[in-house]
Order: structure tokens, then C-alpha cells, then sequence
């Protein structure tokens, strides 16, 4: 039998040991920090939508004119928070890159996927090799256009920018590898993307690419949720300067939408938890 020396001794094993060990316990820590921190935004949201009360736009317009009544005439700068439910009316709506279905809002995602062979060992010494699965984002494009909430009394002009959307899904396909030629560019329709400089061989191979389209559709219900500014001849709902107030334009209704906050906001608290109990065993480990 030949003995094989490493060329570390044991005592600089055990010592990187506990060094990954404490490494792995200060990346979880952050990892819950980061989960704490979404968690809080989507509990702050349903606070925020449960303690918001739906204004009609008739009312708001009302509230808006008595306002630049009493100040003599004029642009009132009044500001509120408002939530508003009605209709999507848009006069020059935007198409898709996928869909020619008239549209507020397009968000348009290619996404490649693929591999690399990688080669491991493990806390033994083994050596053992395996595919593992990548991704990357090719295009990452959100279009809006100014559009109105139509809800029975009244239209309020929406400046959507800066909004968390929640939109329909139109587009979700995926396009395997082996439908492209090789080359620098692949088309997408309208969309013409560089793909060189991956260096796909014997440790690289393509998988292919993921194709997502969401709209906000014109003549759809939507939910808003944002900050009502007077701006002189209307009112605009848009995203407020106080980045405590949440700006929520949503084809969801908004019961829907609490339900959905309320059940991200729970698993991230729980896989907070998670990584400061695994954190703080792997720090106490270290020192055992």
C-alpha cells in the first residue's frame, strides 16, 4: 500500500475546517438579513393595503377641487395616499415583442440556460465530477406608457414608472438549443441579442433559452395602490418621494394580493430562521 501525504497536517486541517465553518455561518447571516429585510417590505405592503380604504376617482376629485377652491384657484400640490380599483383605458397602448395585445405595461425576459462541468472533492478527498445548471439574463425589458383607471365615476391618470407590477402572463416558452445556429447573434422575433464569448466546448454546453412576456392589458381590471398628486388640471397616481409608501399596480385583485404578500412574507421568515439557526451552530462548531 502507498500513503499519499496531502501535505497538510492535521492540526491545518481541523483549522481549515473551522475557518469554512465560520465562513459558511457569516454568508447565512447576511443570507437572513437580506430575507428579513423582502419580508418587511411585503408586511409593510399588506399594512399598508389593509389600512387604505378605496376611493372612488369622483371622490378624489372632489376632495382635489374643494382643496384649490380654499387656496384661491390653481394647482392645490395636494397629496395622498389612495387605493383605486376599475378599469385599464389607454389611448396609445403599447404591443409586445411576443403579443400584438394592446397594453399599459410589457415586461419582456430571455433568459439563457446551461451547463458546466464541474470537478469536486469532497471533505474525504474524493474527486467526483457533474453537470451543474446555469442561468443568466439576456434581456430584462419593462415598457409603460401613461394610462387611466376607469372605475364607473371617474377617470384617474396613471404614471406607472417605479410601480411593483403583478401582470398576465402571455408568453412562457422555452427554445432548445438545437434551434439556433452557431454564431455571434440570435433573433428573438424583434430582438436581436449578442451571444458570443461563452466559449461553449467540452465543459460548457447550451441548453437553450427561456422566452417570458407579461402584460397589463387594456380593458383589464387593475388594482393601484400609490400616492394621488394634484397637478393642477387632473390628478396622477404615481410612486410617492416617501420610499415607505408603496406604489402596487396589479391585475391581481386585492385580497389576492394580501394572501400573496402574506405567504412570501412567512417562508421568508421562516428561511430567515433557518440560516441563523444553522449560522449559529456552524459559529458555535467552530469553537468546539
Amino acid at each position: 500500500m502507498v500513503a499519499i501525504d496531502c501535505g497538510l497536517c492535521k492540526k491545518d486541517c481541523v483549522l481549515i475546517g473551522g475557518n469554512l465553518m465560520i465562513y459558511v455561518g457569516i454568508v447565512l447571516f447576511i443570507v437572513a438579513g437580506v430575507l428579513l429585510y423582502f419580508m418587511k417590505q411585503n408586511q409593510g405592503r399588506v399594512r399598508q393595503m389593509k389600512a387604505t380604504e378605496t376611493s372612488t376617482v369622483n371622490a378624489l376629485e372632489e376632495t382635489a377641487a374643494t382643496i384649490r377652491d380654499d387656496l384661491g384657484g390653481g394647482a392645490s400640490h395636494w397629496k395622498a395616499k389612495a387605493e383605486v380599483k376599475g378599469r385599464v383605458v389607454c389611448e396609445t397602448p403599447l404591443e409586445g415583442q411576443f403579443t400584438d395585445v394592446p397594453s399599459a405595461v410589457i415586461h419582456t425576459r430571455i433568459v439563457r440556460e446551461w451547463e458546466e462541468y464541474r470537478q469536486e472533492r469532497d471533505s474525504d478527498g474524493n474527486s467526483r465530477s457533474r453537470w451543474v445548471r446555469r442561468s443568466d439574463t439576456m434581456h430584462d425589458d419593462v415598457r409603460t406608457t401613461s394610462f387611466h383607471i376607469d372605475d364607473g365615476t371617474g377617470q384617474l391618470r396613471v404614471a406607472p414608472n417605479g410601480a411593483d407590477f403583478t401582470l398576465n402572463e402571455v408568453v412562457d416558452r422555452f427554445e432548445p438549443a438545437d434551434r439556433f445556429d452557431d454564431g455571434p447573434s440570435i433573433s428573438f422575433g424583434p430582438i436581436t441579442l449578442n451571444v458570443g464569448g461563452m466559449g461553449w466546448g467540452s465543459s460548457r454546453r447550451l441548453i437553450g433559452y427561456k422566452v417570458q412576456e407579461s402584460i397589463l392589458p387594456v380593458g383589464a381590471n387593475v388594482y393601484g395602490l400609490g400616492e394621488v398628486q394634484d397637478q393642477g388640471t387632473s390628478l396622477v397616481l404615481t410612486k410617492s418621494a416617501n420610499t415607505e409608501t408603496a406604489f402596487i399596480l396589479s391585475v391581481k385583485s386585492e385580497e389576492e394580493l394580501i394572501a400573496q404578500y402574506e405567504k412570501t412574507a412567512k417562508w421568508q421568515q421562516i428561511g430567515a430562521g433557518v440560516c441563523v439557526v444553522i449560522g449559529v451552530g456552524l459559529s458555535v462548531g467552530h469553537f468546539l
